[in-house]
C-alpha cells in the first residue's frame, strides 16, 4: 500500500511539472492556453494540499484528466485528428470529477444517495460553466475552443488547415450530453459497487 501511494504521488508531481512546462512553452504562442495550463496546475496543487485526506488515487485521477487534455492538445493533437476525442474526454472527465466531489462531500452528507446526487448536479453545473468559459475565451482571445476542428492537409500546397466538423452549437450540445452520460455512468457504477459491498457484508455476517 505504501509503495502504491509513493507511485501515485510521483505521478501527481510529474503531472504538475508537465503542466508547468506546458504553461511556459505556450506563454508567447497561445496566451489563452497558458491561462488554462497554469490554472489547472494551481487547482491541482490546491486540491492536493487542501484536501489531503482524500486518497491519493483520487488526486491521481484528477491529474490524469489534465494530462489527457495536455497530450490531446499539444503532444499528439488528438483533438485535431479524431473528431470524437473531445467527446470521449467529456464522458471520462465527469466520472473522475464525480468521484472527487463524492469523496469531498461524504464526510458532510451522511446519506450516500444524497452525496451521489450532490456530486452529479455539481459536475453537470461545472460542465455548463466550462462551456461558458469556452465561449468567453473564443470571444476574448479569438480561440477556437467551441466547435470541433480536424487538421487536413492541402496536397496542392502541402499545408495543413483546420476544417470544422461540428459547429459551435452542435459541439456544445454534444459536450453537455457527454457530461450527463458521464455522471450517470458514475451513479450506475456507484450503485453496482454499493450493492456488491452490501452482498459481501451480508455473506460475511451470515
Amino acid at each position: 500500500m505504501k509503495k502504491r501511494n509513493i507511485l501515485l504521488s510521483c505521478f501527481i508531481y510529474v503531472s504538475w511539472l508537465i503542466l508547468l512546462i506546458a504553461g511556459i512553452s505556450d506563454l508567447f504562442n497561445n496566451p489563452y492556453r497558458t491561462i488554462i495550463w497554469f490554472s489547472s496546475l494551481l487547482i491541482l496543487i490546491f486540491m492536493y494540499t487542501r484536501f489531503n485526506k482524500i486518497q491519493n488515487y483520487v488526486h491521481a485521477l484528477l491529474s490524469l484528466v489534465m494530462l489527457l487534455n495536455f497530450f490531446g492538445e499539444l503532444v499528439f493533437e488528438f483533438y485535431y485528428n479524431y473528431a470524437f476525442y473531445d467527446k470521449i474526454l467529456h464522458f471520462i472527465d465527469p466520472i473522475i470529477i464525480s468521484i472527487f466531489i463524492y469523496n469531498l462531500a461524504k464526510p458532510y452528507i451522511k446519506n450516500k444517495k444524497f452525496a451521489v446526487m450532490f456530486s452529479i448536479f455539481t459536475v453537470i453545473s461545472l460542465g455548463a460553466a466550462w462551456e461558458i468559459i469556452e465561449y468567453g475565451f473564443d470571444n476574448t482571445f479569438g480561440a477556437m475552443m467551441q466547435g470541433t476542428y480536424i487538421l487536413e492537409e492541402d496536397h496542392f500546397f502541402s499545408l495543413t488547415k483546420k476544417t470544422e466538423v461540428f459547429d459551435k452549437l452542435k459541439d456544445t450540445m454534444g459536450d453537455m450530453l457527454s457530461n450527463i452520460l458521464g455522471t450517470l455512468t458514475f451513479a450506475i457504477g456507484f450503485y453496482l459497487y454499493s450493492n456488491r459491498k452490501n452482498i459481501e457484508s451480508r455473506t460475511y455476517k451470515s
